[in-house]
């Protein structure tokens, strides 16, 4: 749960939780108990997405998706890894080159 506001918002939003006098803590906690459960809610469309169109007989899966947030690339591709035990690359753009 920590690392997801670095995923898709900040690291700053765990380190505050983190160092947020104690009659802070529960809301930090609470705003990043909502940064996860999105950043669960991304992973798991864009894992849906990219099992409707990667080519599963290839022997290097390569997903594109051009909505995909930069933090959870890593996490759709260890999914598709895990499950077709290959090597999976999987890319989102950025101006004008993909990540």
């Amino acid at each position: 749960m920590l690392n997801a506001g670095g995923r898709i918002t900040t690291p700053y939003q765990s380190i505050g939780a983190l160092l947020a006098p104690s009659h802070h803590v529960y809301a930090r906690i609470q705003g990043l108990i909502t940064v996860n459960e999105t950043r669960k809610g991304l992973s798991r469309d864009a894992y849906e997405r990219a099992m409707e169109s990667v080519d599963t007989q290839s022997s290097f899966i390569v997903y594109a998706d051009e909505t995909l947030e930069h933090g959870i690339l890593g996490l759709v591709a260890a999914k598709l890894c895990e499950l077709f035990h290959r090597p999976i690359g999987v890319f989102t753009r950025d101006g004008d080159t993909y990540v």
